[in-house]
């Protein structure tokens, strides 16, 4: 299959485009390249790949022109960043949907949207069904959110085969975030570590690799074009301070460990969970990769490819 990847080059997108390729599908990479990290996409060997902007819609579309796939993963993703500047998530996570969307359209091709479980907000209880009332707390969650809408009413106007997932807090080699940013810290300076919030916050994890799964999952089938949502998680929330002591083990580290006590404006703090019983069922999708495995797996690759444990325990390579 001819698969587009917008965003392709990013933490997600990458590890996506990886899978495809492995699985014999050919990849066009669309990204504007202006996230840390991205230039790793160039050492896939198979990928193609456009450098420019979804909000370019004639470099789109010449992009898209083959494409009976279209996964949409290009978005301002950081949290705090849509809080100070709200203008740049409507430009890019709904305009830029939107244009995706339209490309979509007018070359034939199915699309498969990376929306976030920021649309959720603060919930009521755990774990999240897809039916849960949906009240965002952040400009990211809310353009999310809209750009759902968008997706939804273009395959009700235009019968666009659209499926969209909400993926919580994905994690693993080239990840962004607090799994990345403690094990950072931890390397420059492994007798103390400062987290941001509370310890008893608690998230739900989920491995990259498990989230690539799901991912592809729907391509094998148009059973999930009618505009569905299905949830990406563990399905088990973690503490902060569990994830903490964890990864200080996994590393050997026994750092001073301190807790904000507040975190970013936006944040979701009240224990956002998934529930995955629908992924489940329609593809049989699992949760392969427990956070043990995960974080090991993660920290064995900042040791070989970011930092370096001169002062802690040695990792196996």
């Amino acid at each position: 299959m001819r698969v587009v990847i917008t965003g392709g080059a990013g933490f997600i997108g990458y590890h996506l485009a990886n899978a495809l390729l492995r699985s014999g599908h050919s990849v066009l990479v669309y990204d504007n390249m202006t996230s840390a990290g991205t230039e790793r996409i160039h050492h896939l060997d198979g990928v193609e790949f456009v450098r420019d902007d979804i909000l370019n819609m004639a470099r789109l579309r010449a992009a898209c022109k083959d494409a009976e796939a279209i996964y949409h993963l290009a978005a301002q993703v950081s949290v705090p960043y849509s809080m100070e500047e709200p203008s740049v998530d409507f430009d890019l996570n709904l305009k830029g949907t939107t244009n995706v969307l339209e490309v979509a359209r007018k070359v034939g091709a199915r699309v498969l949207y990376a929306s976030s479980a920021a649309v959720y907000g603060n919930p009521r209880s755990t774990p999240v069904p897809e039916t849960h009332s949906l009240s965002p707390i952040s400009f990211y969650g809310l353009s999310k959110r809209s750009a759902e809408l968008y997706c939804t009413m273009y395959n009700d106007a235009f019968d666009l085969p659209v499926t969209m997932f909400r993926i919580f807090n994905a994690y693993g080699p080239h990840c962004h975030g607090v799994v990345h940013d403690a094990l950072r810290r931890l390397s420059e300076n492994p007798s103390r570590l400062q987290m941001l919030g509370k310890p008893d916050a608690s998230k739900d994890f989920v491995y990259i690799s498990d989230v690539v799964d799901a991912m592809i999952a729907p391509l094998k089938t148009s059973d999930a074009d009618g505009a569905e949502t299905f949830n990406i998680g563990s399905g088990t929330p973690r503490t902060i301070g569990n994830l903490t002591s964890q990864i200080c083990d996994i590393v050997g580290a026994k750092p001073l460990v301190t807790f904000s006590g507040r975190s970013w404006a936006g944040d979701v703090t009240k224990g956002l969970c998934a529930d995955t019983s629908k992924i489940s069922s329609r593809f049989g999708w699992k949760p392969k990769i427990g956070l043990r495995e995960g974080l090991e797996r993660t920290a064995q690759w900042f040791r070989l490819a970011v930092g370096s444990w001169q002062r802690l325990s040695p990792l196996e390579a």
